[in-house]
């Protein structure tokens, strides 16, 4: 193996990181004996997986169909405060101060309201997608490392892989075991 192929080698090993390995590095004196010995090192691309995941295409469209019933919501509150600010601008000049102070009032309630709610489902938005992506992570982790011991892979690397054979990815693999499991899941929930 030349010089640049075990650079690359190396550089994918320590900055891409690896997602699971069950050879014992130390045991490898150098990298070459690590080349040279019969060490399956295969890999994935992380966004492929989720992308062809059902879990996560499904994961997706709840959180949409949720921000957008939320969003729904905002838009009400904002028409409501809009059509105050708006009787309170028509109002004329037989109105009593007490009549204008309280429609004052009720548009200043309104919108601080409006700005509540923004803030709060923006939190609530970003806490959910958060929450969703640290387990859909947990999850791709999860089956890559099923899939490496069902096959009997010593390294599985995640990502960052300049150049690999076709071969050497597994990507359908551990969307095929993601996708049977949750399968599996839903059936055993709906039973």
């Amino acid at each position: 193996m030349n010089n640049t192929n075990k650079l690359l080698l190396i550089v994918a090993l320590f900055v891409a990181g690896i997602m699971y390995t069950k050879v014992e590095l130390s045991k490898h004196t150098s990298i070459d004996q690590l080349l040279k010995s019969d060490t399956q090192i295969v890999y994935f691309d992380g966004l492929d997986v989720f992308n062809k995941s059902e879990e996560v295409q499904a994961t997706r469209k709840e959180l949409e169909e949720r921000f957008q019933k939320e969003g729904k919501n905002l838009q009400n509150l904002r028409a409501e405060a809009e059509k105050a600010a708006s009787e309170l601008q028509n109002m004329g000049s037989i109105v009593t101060k007490e009549a204008r102070r309280n429609k004052q009032e009720e548009v200043l309630n309104k919108k601080n309201q409006v700005t509540i709610k923004e803030r709060t489902l923006q939190e609530y938005a970003q806490q959910a997608m958060q929450s969703a992506e640290y387990a859909m992570a947990q999850k791709l982790k999860e089956c890559a490392t099923k899939v490496a011991e069902e096959k009997g892979y010593d390294i599985v690397l995640a990502g960052g892989v300049a150049y690999g054979k076709k071969g050497l990815c597994i990507n359908n693999l551990i969307v095929t075991k993601w996708n049977n499991e949750w399968e599996n899941t839903k059936k055993t929930k709906s039973a």
